[in-house]
């Protein structure tokens, strides 16, 4: 069971990262994220967007713990939870500034 929660962390914050890239436009073509992501995306995302400066810290996390996930590292059923939750949060925020991007 954990294994699958693991799984979805993985796939959710690998598509985070990619809604963060297009939404930053950075390169699409890299296919492995690098070590850096976890630091470099929330710095460009406060960059581009100060209002969220505050989320910096957070997305760090949240993108190291999905590193953690896609090399099925153990995570606690706490920390699981709340990286699901936080995950579809910024999804759904990233959407919504792409769409108001859009329509600037």
């Amino acid at each position: 069971m954990m294994s699958d929660v693991i799984a979805q962390i993985a796939r959710a914050a690998a598509e985070l990262e990619v809604e963060l890239r297009s939404l930053l436009q950075l390169d699409q073509d890299m296919s492995q994220p690098s070590q850096d992501d976890a630091e470099t995306l929330p710095h460009l995302l406060a960059e581009r967007f100060p209002q969220l400066s505050g989320e910096r810290a957070e997305l760090r996390g949240l993108l190291k713990i999905g590193r953690a996930a896609r090399r099925s590292e153990h995570l606690s059923p706490a920390v699981a939870s709340a990286a699901l939750a936080m995950t579809a949060e910024f999804r759904t925020m990233i959407a919504r500034l792409g769409a108001r991007a859009q329509l600037a």
